[in-house]
């Protein structure tokens, strides 16, 4: 995120990326603290765990996604939405870890 958009990043500052990294703590930390238990009683502990495994591909699409686009039109709406799907997506990774890790 940090890099030049001329070699592929976004051109966003520090203190930019501390903010989306910070806001995507505190969602990542609610979301499990709220919902966690609540979607492995629902879903189980295997299909959670395959969903978030699964979320690392659409994760790893959104980054040339945001770059061409940006390159394109700079960094509009467009790219925060790819950001924010990202982050949503995330959490789903950090569940399954929660999964390996739980007793």
């Amino acid at each position: 995120m940090a890099m030049p958009l001329a070699i592929g990043g976004l051109g966003f500052s520090p203190a930019i990326i501390g903010y989306i990294m910070g806001f995507y703590g505190v969602c990542t930390g609610l979301f499990q603290v709220m919902y966690f238990a609540k979607i492995i009683r629902f879903m189980g502990e295997r299909k959670v765990f395959v969903i978030g495994i699964a979320s690392f591909a659409p994760i790893f699409a959104l980054f040339p996604v945001m770059s061409i686009t940006a390159q394109a039109f700079g960094v509009t709406a467009f790219t925060w939405t790819c950001i924010v799907v990202m982050l949503f997506l995330m959490v789903f990774v950090d569940m399954s870890f929660g999964m390996i890790t739980s007793p």
